[in-house]
């Protein structure tokens, strides 16, 4: 069975650029606190529409959002 730490490093490594800029301005204190205040309602109305399988987040920063 492959470790899935090296699965996480994989799916690091394929991300867009855009992606790779929207993690890394995430980690600002400023903007994480206003996304996670927006997208918490932004991904609940998209996870209605595609029957829980996207959420905004997990497709613009590329990571799996649980």
């Amino acid at each position: 069975m492959p470790d899935p730490s090296s699965q996480d490093a994989r799916k690091h490594r394929d991300a867009s650029p855009g992606q790779r800029a929207i993690r890394r301005l995430s980690a600002l204190r400023l903007v994480s606190w206003v996304m996670a205040g927006v997208l918490a309602h932004v991904d609940q109305q998209e996870g209605r529409l595609t029957r829980g399988r996207h959420t905004l987040t997990s497709l613009v920063s590329g990571l799996t959002v649980a």
